[in-house]
């Protein structure tokens, strides 16, 4: 049975943490939609190469303005034929390293998009598969990525995430709303608790979260020394 693992959000921009990068059993790597570089890329990925971290596409809406934060009303076919783009992208990176993607996890306003909207799922969800082949689909605990996982026979890894406050009836709070961010290195590991408690397989962590390090590396801990590991 798969354990929970700590998945970073990663390659996003300049300077980022090498020591935060190390927390992450899964890198997802940005992939030119919402934020990434070739370089950016390949610093990612060389990182993951050599110390054993699985390789992720996060792929987003073409939207590097909002960072990928916003949706966009753009055709199917114009989304599929971005997502395919950016998997390309840091499919031909990975190559370069002899390394494989082995998860999927779609950025901001698409990941939410896609999960309530059946037709959005099957459009980046198949663009990714064509390039990738089979991959570990993570989103949401229920919804349409669930379900094309379920329908393709594909792992799905539920998500819920150690810097980001939820609603009661399990919804995230929005970003624009007070208190929407968890800083806390304390706060966000009572909370990964709660979140293994109730099934979640995938513990997600932003790398430009106030105190992401420090909340990485509390985590990280935490799952050493229940004796978790990596998926």
């Amino acid at each position: 049975m798969t354990k929970p693992y700590l998945g970073i959000d990663a390659a996003e921009s300049e300077g980022e943490s090498e020591d935060l990068y190390a927390c992450a059993h899964v890198l997802y790597i940005a992939c030119g939609g919402h934020a990434g570089s070739p370089v950016l890329m390949e610093k990612a990925i060389s990182f993951c190469t050599r110390l054993g971290i699985g390789i992720g596409a996060h792929p987003s809406y073409p939207d590097r303005e909002g960072f990928g934060r916003r949706s966009l009303s753009i055709p199917l076919e114009a989304l599929a034929d971005s997502v395919a783009a950016q998997c390309q992208a840091l499919n031909h990176v990975a190559k370069r390293f002899g390394a494989s993607i082995t998860h999927f996890k779609l950025h901001g306003a698409l990941y939410h998009d896609a999960n309530q909207n059946e037709r959005i799922a099957q459009a980046v969800l198949g663009a990714a598969l064509e390039v990738l082949g089979s991959l570990i689909i993570v989103g949401p605990q229920g919804g349409a990525l669930r379900a094309f996982a379920e329908r393709h026979g594909l792992p799905f890894h539920p998500e819920g995430f150690a810097d980001r406050r939820y609603r009661p009836d399990g919804s995230l709070l929005p970003r624009t709303e007070p208190g929407a961010l968890i800083s806390n290195p304390e706060e966000a590991l009572s909370q990964v608790k709660g979140l293994i408690a109730k099934g979640y397989l995938a513990i997600g962590l932003h790398s430009d979260s106030p105190n992401a390090l420090a909340i990485g590396q509390r985590i990280r801990k935490m799952l050493e020394e229940s004796c978790q590991a990596p998926p």
